[in-house]
């Protein structure tokens, strides 16, 4: 039982170090090399040597049989038929410890985590200072997400821990009980521990600094940092942690560095991106940040808040025409953005004044042309230089821009009032014929 449970305890340190999941028993290997079975007895007594007890095939017993059929579902790796055996044998016969083990090894095994603690505990009310049982509930109590219970398992076991294997197989546990727990102060003299038992743990050097980090104490999460960076000089995730520990020390351009590694050996990370499109607008640096907030957007085309940003920052830039398009992407996610609808109309309206000159200089119908190549909206930023020619006074213009948008929209009544309003006023009657005769032969003379 000694050598066991020692073995038991290292296997445990390794199950709750590396969060391998549920705490795998042994069971299998041991039928495997086992060919008889054990003695019948109430519960382990130390002072009876161990000794197998033969049946012969005639006098075996019922309870045997079963077992033994037990046994043979499980090498077999038919844990739930070998499940439903044990449970016959223990109905008849309660009192064989190592059945009752065997049986909470399988309800381990399938993840049973409320029935294997039952069992569990009615094992450690006949053997309370068995550290087999005892790392088991603690490791089961764990997994069933009762943390508050498996601390406390795991605190008895590091305190009456007999070998340095056990402690250590202790402390693991209490570092991940704690982790759930949150309690991140307690936690860190038992991980220490175990860094101090295994100094080279690239893993175990990677939680200390994450511990660290979160707790304030940064020139210590320095120190293991950059002994885990020479383990690891091209892992990410280190380059991470360095980074936001320079950040947090104020140090953000070394911080852009390390994103920028880290950009360089893993060019979809988002962390990275997101971390240097703020760092560059922190700086004003627009083009920069743009071209990280573009990396996140491929991640994540539908998030209106970053596509408002990207096309802030187009305006930003000069490139009002791609604000544009993000704007109307903004829309196609969230139609009728009272906010986007406002942003998007004063982008027009900027456009509309930078080509007004153009239009003034009787380039309308060119630009007309040309504006196909900048945007989809072209009708919305004619739209726009029409108000500013209004407000200016400029008929002539005004007539060229309204009759390109009446000949884009022949069903639009306002600019068509409009347009024949002004030929109208301003004598312009063979313009106003030829505007009225493609009407007729649109079959819109009525309109």
């Amino acid at each position: 039982m000694k050598i066991y449970g020692r073995r038991l305890a290292i296997l445990v340190v390794y199950c709750f170090l590396f969060g391998t999941g549920g705490t795998v028993f042994p069971l299998a290997e041991e039928l495997k090399r086992e060919n008889d079975i054990a003695p019948e007895r109430t519960f382990p007594d130390q002072s009876i040597p161990h000794r197998v007890i033969r049946y012969e095939d005639h006098l075996a017993p019922q309870w045997k049989n079963t077992w033994d059929l037990a046994r043979q579902l499980y090498r077999d790796e038919k844990y739930p038929e070998a499940l439903v055996q044990y449970e016959v044998l223990l109905a008849r016969k309660d009192n064989i410890v190592e059945a009752r083990w065997e049986y909470a090894t399988i309800l381990i095994q399938l993840n049973r985590w409320r029935q294997a603690a039952e069992q569990l505990e009615r094992l450690l009310a006949f053997d309370p200072q068995n550290k087999q049982y005892l790392f088991s509930l603690a490791a089961v109590n764990l997994e069933a997400g009762q943390a508050s219970r498996a601390a406390v398992l795991f605190r008895q076991l590091y305190d009456e821990a007999a070998d340095h294997p056990e402690k250590m197989s202790a402390a693991a546990g209490l570092v991940r009980s704690l982790e759930q727990l949150g309690d991140r102060e307690t936690m860190l003299p038992y991980l220490e521990q175990l860094v101090a038992d295994n100094p080279d743990n690239p893993e175990l050097l990677g939680r200390q600094a994450t511990l660290l980090i979160a707790l304030g104490h940064l020139d210590n999460a320095g120190a293991v940092l950059e002994k885990l960076e020479r383990h690891r000089p091209e892992d990410t995730g280190v380059l991470a942690m360095k980074a936001d520990l320079l950040e947090r020390s104020g140090y953000p351009e070394h911080a852009a560095a390390y994103w920028g590694r880290i950009i360089a050996s893993a060019p979809d990370n988002m962390t990275a991106h997101r971390a240097l499109q703020c760092y560059y607008e922190q700086r004003e640096n627009w083009k920069m940040s743009l071209k990280h907030l573009e990396a996140v957007l491929r991640e994540t085309p539908d998030n209106v808040e970053l596509l408002e940003r990207a096309a802030e920052l187009n305006m930003q830039i000069g490139r009002i025409d791609d604000a544009l398009v993000y704007y109307d992407f903004c829309l196609a996610v969230r139609p009728g953005d009272a906010h986007v609808l406002n942003r998007k109309k004063e982008a027009q309206q900027k456009l509309a004044r930078d080509l007004l000159v153009l239009v003034e200089n009787d380039g309308g119908t060119k630009l007309w042309q040309d504006l196909v190549q900048v945007t989809a909206d072209r009708p919305g930023i004619y739209r726009e230089i029409a108000e500013l020619l209004r407000r200016r006074g400029q008929t002539d213009e005004l007539i060229d821009v309204l009759t390109l948008l009446y000949h884009e929209n022949p069903q639009d009544d306002r600019t068509y009032r409009e347009l024949t309003a002004l030929l109208e006023q301003h004598s312009r009657r063979e313009d106003l014929s030829d505007l009225l005769r493609r009407r007729e032969q649109m079959g819109l003379e009525g309109h």
